[in-house]
């Protein structure tokens, strides 16, 4: 069983990080600046983000969407930003420059983290981290009183029972700097009442603060994290006291013996320089866990910290004999102008308990590492490497994983943006003697975009990925992937473009080639200028073996007509027909499906909108006598800032 589990998360993990690599979507993000550059509580900024299409379809105009996650300074998810539909065609190589709203709460202040998404139909990528200050909220004569966010969701679909749900977000400002904030999340369904979760209310003063539900930081990341219950946190100059009592759980069913108490002691020696102590207490037992934090200021760009923590845990069985055990963690920051830089390790020893999770660790260490580094105004690098690794010190259940990214960037005047980069990732897991899974994956991308008097565009991309299997069912493939395209107006209302594509995998274990080559011809008509627009696409692809096992043709076509009756509401109808033949043999099945789409976004005010997606799935039925299955899905929401 243990190794059915363990073979299901990692192949998930692989799913999900080699689609970066084999997907026909994949993407490299960067990001430009903010504006305005420092961020401050209590206003609106915006992310300029640069994300290059490293995969091999073009992103069509209306059918992907951007957002920006943010986390605070654990890493744990705080809220995200509206999708925003992108209405650009963006062929492989060229770089999709955006901006991203986001209206920072009164009561952020600090250092957060945010990566970039982009949204597809039945997919999402997303960057790693990226850092963001925030300078504390500064109360004015005139401020708004009441604000927060509140977002009403229904979605039925014919798979999964129709689901309604709820997001509330309330800051009441009050005078002196004192805010008080309300936030919950929630759902139900037909056969589920509405059930609350990550519920909180918190007021904040100058000298205390006060939590009662689900609190994202309890203690320190190695004693307690997002936990349940109320804390209660008072400061008295450079001292900052906190006590708490509750669960580690989420959940109000939560066991006696799940219950804890915490404290924590903090002081700012100099302007530069704090300790901090902490201490988490189960009631029921003896199980404890206690850590002493430090936090240096090398400068105000510069930050040095680290925390070191140890546990003491009794057992399940009353004479079981009382395990000891340790971790810690280390972490640099530099904002240096051109230069970020963001990096930690933490490593857990045997035995160490951990509170939240109530449940010993068995040696487990993780290293990542953000390096960015602007050269010029047009020239930047990143570099990325995160590795993960648990039950260090067993042999039974070895798990390995890292993930490594290189890339460089240059949008030089008048010439070709280029961009390339380099990801590698391997994973290791054992049981016992046996390997399950030994991989590697690695990936060289080259994406060039061109525009010419700033109407014709040329794009190229060149991709070569390897996958190595090294277990007993070892394999290995190597996969190189070219795609070309021009985009051309003809007239006022009229754009062009054509895209070809090739891909070349090659088996290198069963010594078999598998070909796939592709053309899509694509128009954009703009019936009426920034009002109504038609636009079709049409694909067609053939892969073929040199094994002759293999010889597919598929042809997909692509109807879009998008009204927009102003700029921030819009009504869209999408069609699409996808028919697969098989040419092998004149008897061999083939199949055809049809999807209808319709979206329809309208903003009621300038702080509340509607949005709705309408989807129907027609997978038609194949000249084998199968029958195919159709499906249908409703989503709408309502939203409404204040």
């Amino acid at each position: 069983m243990r190794k059915s589990v363990i073979l299901f998360l990692v192949l998930m993990i692989l799913l999900c990080r080699g689609g970066l690599i084999f997907a026909q979507n994949s993407a490299m993000f960067h990001t430009i600046t903010t504006m305005p550059s420092l961020a401050q509580a209590g206003k609106e900024i915006v992310f300029v983000v640069r994300i290059t299409n490293t995969g091999t379809e073009s992103w069509v105009s209306g059918e992907y969407s951007l957002f920006i996650k943010i986390y605070d300074a654990n890493k744990n998810y705080l809220t995200e930003t509206d999708k925003i539909k992108e209405f650009k065609d963006t062929a492989p190589g060229e770089v999709l420059t955006a901006n991203i709203a986001f209206d920072i709460p009164a009561e952020y202040s600090g250092t957060y983290y945010y990566s970039v998404g982009i949204e597809f139909e039945k997919e999402a990528l997303l960057s790693h981290y990226f850092v963001l200050k925030i300078l504390p909220f500064i109360p004015v004569a005139e401020v708004k009183r009441w604000s927060g966010n509140l977002q009403i969701g229904y979605q039925d679909t014919q798979a999964v029972e129709p689901t309604t749900s709820l997001n509330l977000h309330l800051v009441n400002m009050l005078p002196r700097g004192r805010y008080l904030k309300f936030s919950t999340s929630g759902q139900s369904t037909a056969n589920i009442n509405l059930e609350l979760s990550d519920f909180l209310v918190f007021y904040h003063s100058k000298r205390l603060d006060i939590s009662a539900g689900d609190f994202t930081t309890g203690l320190s990341r190695l004693t307690l994290g997002r936990s349940r219950g109320v804390k209660i946190e008072t400061r008295l100059g450079e001292v900052s006291l906190v006590a708490l009592a509750g669960s580690p759980r989420k959940s109000s069913k939560a066991n006696d013996e799940d219950y804890l108490y915490g404290l924590r002691g903090s002081i700012n020696l100099t302007d530069d320089f704090s300790l901090a102590t902490n201490y988490v207490q189960e009631e029921k037992s003896q199980n404890s866990a206690a850590s002493v934090e430090a936090e240096f200021g090398l400068s105000s760009e510069v930050t040095l910290s680290g925390e070191y923590g140890w546990s003491s845990y009794e057992g399940e069985e009353t004479e079981e004999k009382m395990k000891r055990g340790n971790a810690f963690q280390i972490g640099a920051s530099a904002y240096l102008g051109k230069l970020t830089l963001d990096s930690s390790y933490q490593k857990t020893g045997d035995n160490f308990f951990s509170v939240a999770n109530t449940t010993l660790l068995n040696g487990q260490e993780e290293y990542d590492i953000s390096l960015g580094y602007s050269f010029t105004d047009y020239i930047s690098g990143t570099l990325y490497y995160n590795r993960y690794r648990e039950n260090l010190s067993e042999q039974d259940g070895i798990f390995t994983y890292s993930l490594a990214n290189a890339s460089l960037s240059f949008f030089l005047p008048k010439l070709p943006s280029l961009t390339v980069s380099y990801d590698i990732s391997q994973d290791f897991s054992s049981e016992g003697s046996e390997v399950l899974i030994d991989d590697t994956i690695n990936a060289f991308t080259v994406g060039i975009s061109y525009p010419i008097k700033k109407k014709v565009r040329l794009s190229m991309s060149h991709s070569r990925s390897d996958y190595k299997d090294r277990t007993e069912f070892s394999s290995r493939t190597a996969t190189v992937s070219n795609t070309y395209g021009i985009s051309a107006p003809w007239g006022k209302h009229l754009v062009l473009s054509v895209n070809y594509g090739t891909s070349n995998t090659n088996d290198l274990v069963a010594l078999n080639t598998t070909e796939y080559r592709y053309v899509t011809l694509g128009m954009e008509y703009k019936i009426v200028p920034d009002k109504l627009i038609f636009s079709t696409q049409y694909k067609v692809g053939r892969n073929k073996d040199t094994g002759n096992t293999v010889d597919n043709r598929k042809t997909t076509t692509n109807l879009t007509v998008s009204y927009y009756p102003t700029k921030k509401n819009m009504v869209q109808l999408r069609y699409i027909l996808i028919d697969e033949d098989n040419l092998i043999s004149a008897s061999a099945p083939t199949s055809n499906s049809k999807n209808i789409y319709v979206t329809c976004r309208y903003n009621l005010t300038k702080n509340q909108s509607l949005e709705l997606r309408y989807s129907l799935t027609d997978s038609g039925e194949t000249t084998g006598g199968a029958t195919g299955s159709e499906n249908q899905s409703v989503h709408f929401s309502y939203n409404y800032r204040f």
